[in-house]
């Protein structure tokens, strides 16, 4: 990868201003003082609240900037540079010439000196960046960064290790990674809005294995994902005691088929701790420091979160659950009845087929795709409601004489038909549920 000093650029446009865009913004105005920064954003009130805030922006339409003087576009991971329809500035960029990339791939070609990790999947991508963090952080400076929500140019300077999550959207526009290490931890249907099919989404996914020098920890369970460029790789696996690799069957943990160490506390799924174990132990960490952190670690906020538990009634937040495979996880993971709220917007083509639903006794639906899952699960006891509040009134009334029940906020769909992220959808459940156990008290 060809590096280059931040003395080098001279102009640069930024497509998309939230966290990712801001972040490239802020760094480049206060470091650089003779530079031209283009601002664009579908929101106008957005573009002038940005200049305003920094030096060096410029604001004007997008068809009057001097193309051939910006060095590259930077486009924020939300917006599309190819399907369904690229945006109109990614157009411009395109027939003018000019560079696109992602803030990843741009902090790796000024700060070439740090070791990067990259993670990818569909589910369990954020648990895994910060495990990892959180052990290396036992011996070396990491930090996380990148889709987690942490952009890579907020975060510290002069880190041993930067544990990046990247999202398909990310990987589509880079092509000049450096990683030292990369996974793709599971592949399974999702963001079919914006990919003319699995394999497109498949191949994005792929890419953060195309750095030569990269030493790719492969699942062993899932045949599509593979390696490429002659990587150094490494397998795990949860269903199998693999001969070379790392694997996990219940609490034992098995490299190269011979037991390590047997864990005394299992907090999140196996392929994650797995993984995030073997890129551990080959980084150099003692086995014993690796297993006291996983012992010890919170489950993020929004994944399988138990947050309030009231006269036998569990309620789980699970709102980061955007795709059926991510429901189905969580609603095997619970043995027991299970009160199930679900629906949001469908991203494109979902199988909510392999939701199992056995332990549903009573399930409830919202938002766009409400009377999709109720044609789906037709034979579930189910109603359709329009909004959080009526579910949780109906919930209480439900569970007025029950014990020993989950309440699994798990909605396998987005969140923006009512939201404008998952984070606001599981707080304003959380909010629900606090207020109505509130008023009973």
């Amino acid at each position: 990868m060809t590096s280059f000093s931040i003395e080098t650029i001279k102009s640069i446009a930024v497509l998309g201003l939230g966290v990712t865009g801001v972040s490239v913004v802020r760094y480049f105005s206060k470091r650089c003082s003779d530079i031209t920064i283009y601002l664009a954003d579908d929101s106008h009130d957005k573009i002038l609240e940005v200049q305003k805030d920094y030096n060096h922006t410029i604001s004007e339409n997008p068809v009057d900037w001097s193309w051939e003087k910006i060095d590259f576009l930077i486009l924020s991971p939300g917006i599309p540079c190819k399907y369904p329809d690229p945006h109109s500035v990614v157009r411009l960029a395109l027939e003018k010439g000019c560079s696109i990339k992602s803030d990843i791939e741009l902090y790796m070609l000024l700060y070439p000196e740090s070791k990067y990790i990259g993670i990818t999947g569909t589910n369990g991508k954020s648990t895994v960046v910060t495990l990892l963090t959180e052990i290396l952080n036992t011996k070396y400076k990491a930090s996380i960064a990148g889709n987690i929500g942490l952009a890579i140019f907020d975060a510290p300077l002069d880190q041993d290790f930067y544990v990046v999550e990247f999202s398909s959207f990310q990987l589509e526009i880079c092509n000049q990674l450096s990683l030292f290490m990369a996974s793709i931890i599971n592949v399974h249907y999702d963001h079919m809005d914006r990919y003319s099919s699995f394999n497109e989404y498949l191949k994005s996914k792929l890419k953060i294995f195309d750095s030569s020098g990269t030493i790719a920890y492969v699942n062993n369970d899932q045949s599509q994902i593979i390696s490429s460029h002659n990587n150094t790789v490494r397998y795990f696996s949860t269903r199998n005691t693999l001969e070379s690799g790392f694997s996990i069957r219940g609490l034992d943990i098995f490299i190269d088929s011979r037991h390590i160490v047997s864990l005394s506390y299992q907090p999140i799924p196996d392929e994650n701790i797995i993984l995030c174990l073997s890129m551990a132990y080959d980084i150099g960490i003692e086995i014993q420091h690796i297993v006291t952190v996983i012992e010890n670690f919170r489950i993020l906020e929004h994944r399988m979160e138990v947050f309030r538990e009231e006269k036998g009634v569990i309620y789980i937040n699970d709102s980061k659950a955007t795709n059926a495979h991510a429901t189905a996880c969580a609603l095997k993971s619970l043995s027991g009845d299970i009160i199930w709220v679900a629906g949001g917007r469908m991203k494109g083509y979902d199988d909510l087929s392999i939701i199992p639903v056995h332990n549903v006794i009573k399930a409830f639906f919202i938002g766009e795709a409400k009377e999709i899952f109720s044609e789906q699960f037709s034979f579930l006891n189910h109603e359709t409601l329009s909004s959080l509040e009526e579910v949780i009134d109906k919930v209480q009334k439900f569970v007025e004489h029950r014990k020993d029940v989950y309440i699994l906020f798990s909605p396998a769909c987005s969140s923006f038909d009512m939201w404008s992220n998952f984070i606001k959808r599981g707080q304003d459940f959380k909010r629900c549920v606090s207020e109505m156990l509130s008023d009973n008290e």
